[in-house]
């Protein structure tokens, strides 16, 4: 997982707020709130905030860290299961309406967290066979300790070049269950992307680790490789071995 700051200029935001905004003026006009609800449900924009999150995001996963913009590309043939981009509330949209409830708000008349632009991320999302479900399609309504938005969450988790993930404490390992973050598919996929980076696994020269650490944590770039702080974690575990055996 790879932390993601959510920034108050963001074109995401402005997008969540211009609806809220249309909606209020709406209610002002005169139409009924039951009509111009101020729920997720009746969120209209959705085609046009999800690639906003995706840029926001330079183009990963906030969850695995899997390239969202071609994941058609990844979709086994004659299977009963695809994955497709999704926006995701980090809390769900379950919890928000209990919690607006028990602050005394109606859903859909006040606003709540279910429209929060810091509770919504873009992830992939597994449609079909649930043996094949990960992130977002596994977890559903389950409570997620430790979230993106939180900047301790890149020390959360510990990757092999095999494409493992272990916690680094127990919220970490609850993370790694309620999301299946273990699940085959993805051990494949960051297996894949670690051989495709570091194809001379620990005898990769020492200047080729320091660069590709440097491109893969520049947060300035548009866009970054899939699973980037994957393979990033074990070209530093790498030159950590070169560090400690000169």
């Amino acid at each position: 997982m790879r932390f993601l700051p959510k920034p108050a200029d963001s074109a995401a935001k402005a997008c969540i707020d211009g609806f809220v905004a249309v909606q209020n003026a709406g209610r002002a006009a005169g139409t009924p709130w039951t009509v111009l609800g101020l729920d997720y449900g009746s969120f209209t924009r959705t085609s046009q905030l999800r690639p906003l999150l995706i840029a926001e995001q330079k183009g990963l996963c906030a969850y695995t860290g899997v390239g969202l913009n071609n994941l058609a590309s990844r979709n086994p043939q004659n299977q009963d299961y695809w994955f497709k981009p999704h926006i995701e509330h980090l809390k769900s949209q379950h919890q928000c309406k209990l919690e607006l409830e028990a602050r005394g708000g109606v859903y859909g008349k006040d606003l709540g967290e279910d429209l929060a632009y810091a509770n919504l991320v873009a992830a992939i999302e597994v449609v079909g066979a649930a043996s094949e479900h990960f992130g977002a399609a596994y977890r559903g309504n389950r409570p997620l300790p430790i979230v993106p938005t939180n900047p301790a969450c890149s020390a959360a988790f510990f990757y092999t070049a095999t494409g493992d993930v272990f916690g680094n404490s127990a919220d970490a390992d609850t993370t790694i269950s309620h999301l299946k973050l273990d699940h085959e598919t993805l051990n494949e996929w960051r297996s894949g992307a670690v051989d495709g980076l570091l194809p001379l696994g620990v005898d990769t020269p020492r200047d080729t680790l320091e660069f590709l650490i440097e491109v893969l944590e520049d947060e300035t770039r548009p866009s970054l490789p899939e699973f980037s702080f994957v393979v990033a974690q074990v070209a530093r575990a790498y030159l950590a071995l070169k560090n400690a055996n000169p």
